[in-house]
């Protein structure tokens, strides 16, 4: 009985197949990284419009921003505000002594609430998409805004909600 062993060129498609696999399998997770990623801004924006909306009926108006400015949400000694420059807005209903919105489930490590890419959130308003009310977004991924306020294709928005 004579025994067989592999050939080289056995040994490299064998080889071959396996580097194939593991690109497709790698090249999967990274796919499905990003689409969480995008999930998660895109479920931040609607939880902050929501607390913006709350503040315009509790207090009458939109934080108002003429130019695209980068913004923070941040815990003030407990209390929810919106900050971009030196302008800062309480999310704080003084009557019922309780928050326009609850970021415990969805709070980061720091007081400040940023998207997935670690950026502060894009507003404006009145918005140039959403005239009446306010453009809300994240810069995404790539962490660049378009040019002249405009936003750039991998950008989550408030006003565009079909990615």
């Amino acid at each position: 009985m004579k025994s067989r062993s592999f050939t080289l060129t056995e040994v490299l498609v064998v080889i071959a197949i396996i580097v194939i696999l593991a690109g497709i399998l790698i090249g999967g997770v990274g796919f499905a990284g990003r689409k969480a990623d995008s999930a998660k801004a895109q479920a931040s924006i609607q939880i902050l419009s929501a607390a913006l909306e709350k503040f315009h009926s509790e207090k009458g108006y939109y934080p108002p921003c003429t130019s695209a400015s980068d913004v923070k949400f941040l815990l003030d000694s407990g209390k929810l505000k919106l900050v971009f420059g030196s302008n800062k807005y309480d999310f704080f209903d003084k009557n019922s002594e309780k928050d326009f919105i609850e970021l415990e489930g969805i709070s980061n490590s720091s007081t400040t609430y940023d998207d997935p890419w670690g950026n502060a959130f894009q507003y404006k308003c009145p918005g140039d998409h959403n005239r009446s009310a306010f453009d809300l977004w994240s810069k995404g991924p790539d962490g660049v805004k378009g040019a002249s306020d405009q936003t750039s294709d991998d950008d989550i928005t408030n006003w565009d909600t079909a990615r």
